[in-house]
């Protein structure tokens, strides 16, 4: 039986009841075997869509370098060749996935070639202390992070927090063949009306917001009701109270952060897939808050560019025509 390790468990189960196989009370090895039995392909097809997408939660960065991509990447081809003669990689590792010795520098441990896009796993120690007895030991925890490199648009996505993305992006960037510090721009540095733009592209919910009313009071959050699904941005609840604020001559426009919800339906295994997104203002950050696979991403990665991208053009040329 194969290994399906980038597979969330809830949506092996979720698959399971899709196809009709009894999940209740039984291992999820034999859950598995039993959907290979049935539809092999469709969880492979699974694996795939969340090798690259990272566990629980996700940091979401698209990122466009100042310049374009080096000659020796400029093609996918070009950049695996490169990555073979630097020895990041061997031949026989793309389109694999692997497990190297843990270190804490960074490693790539999983390439996927696919048209003109490459996608890298990276993987690094992150020291870890715990009592031993009497005594203190340090251990590496693995983490993983996920970068999309697309050749056609050249932009990067980087699939980590937001803290440490100028690290991955830097050695991103390196492999690329920049030479250091290279700088770049994000499109995912979101405002107040291209969060409500872009959650209105996805048909997404606002179901938690925090808004800056500048007063010694600071901020406010406001939470959606999970009993019932409730659209913060047309709630009468929600309009009354921000009414109110309003008449106090305080801002009800200037969010900190949206957190917004919807639901996605895989069109291959027809599962289901709630989304949670997290559009940090404040921060400048974008975030998964749930599971995701690679069609949420490619879903939200088109609305962010057709909002924030189209917008960013803009204003670009307008400052080029003024100078």
């Amino acid at each position: 039986m194969a290994h399906y390790d980038n597979i969330p468990d809830t949506f092996v189960r979720k698959l399971a009841t899709k196809l009709k196989v009894k999940t209740r009370g039984r291992d999820l090895e034999d859950i598995i075997a039993d959907i290979e039995k049935e539809e092999k392909e469709k969880i492979q097809y699974l694996e795939s869509q969340f090798q690259f997408t990272g566990g629980s939660s996700m940091g979401f960065t698209i990122c466009e370098p100042e310049y374009r991509f080096p000659d020796k990447s400029k093609t996918p081809k070009l950049f695996l060749e490169s990555l073979i003669k630097e020895t990041y990689i061997k031949a026989s590792n793309v389109n694999r996935e692997w497990r190297p010795t843990l270190r804490e520098e960074i490693q790539i441990c999983a390439v996927k070639h696919d048209g003109n896009d490459v996608y890298l796993k990276l993987v690094r120690g992150i020291p870890r202390s715990h009592v031993d007895g009497y005594a203190t030991r340090t251990s590496l925890k693995a983490q993983f992070v996920n970068i999309v490199i697309h050749f056609s648009d050249q932009i990067i996505e980087l699939r980590c927090n937001a803290s440490e993305r100028d690290i991955f992006a830097e050695y991103v960037l390196k492999l690329l063949g920049y030479g250091m510090p290279a700088k770049w721009h994000s499109w995912t540095t979101i405002n107040n009306e291209q969060a409500k733009k872009i959650s209105a592209h996805l048909k997404a919910d606002l179901i938690s917001t925090e808004l800056d009313i500048k007063t010694t009071v600071g901020s406010m959050r406001f939470n959606a009701t999970r009993s019932t699904r409730v659209n913060l941005r047309s709630d009468k609840a929600m309009q009354a109270i921000l009414n109110k604020i309003k008449e106090l001559n305080l801002p009800i426009d200037d969010a900190n952060d949206e957190i917004c919800e919807y639901e996605y339906t895989d069109v291959t295994t027809g599962i289901k897939i709630p989304v949670v997104f997290e559009m940090n203002i404040k921060q400048q950050s974008f975030k998964f808050k749930k599971p995701v696979t690679e069609g949420v991403i490619a879903e939200v990665l088109d609305a962010i560019i057709k909002v924030s991208f189209a917008e960013q053009l803009t204003q670009r040329q307008m400052a080029a025509t003024s100078e």
